[in-house]
């Protein structure tokens, strides 16, 4: 998942992964999110729509939820214990 997200970041000079886990942390709540990520909403649910695709998993099912937030969990540890494999 990681390297889909980070491939489109690159290509679009965009910050999927920052978008990714400030919904999470906002608990899936795209108006919120988008507040904090200093966004128009639609342009939040334009990103995660585009999170979602090159992903397969969807916002609306929670064991795919599930696997956003361990993905991400699983990123912090791998960036804690070698700081050069970090986003």
């Amino acid at each position: 998942m990681r390297g889909a997200l980070r491939q489109s970041d690159l290509e679009r000079s965009t910050d999927l992964i920052l978008t990714l886990r400030t919904f999470l942390a906002n608990d899936c709540r795209a108006d919120v999110s988008a507040q904090e990520l200093l966004v128009h909403k639609n342009t939040s649910s334009q990103r995660l729509r585009r999170i979602e695709r090159p992903t397969g998993l969807s916002f609306a099912s929670p064991s795919d939820v599930l696997q956003f937030s361990a993905a991400l969990a699983a990123d912090d540890i791998r960036a804690a214990s070698d700081p050069s494999a970090g986003l």
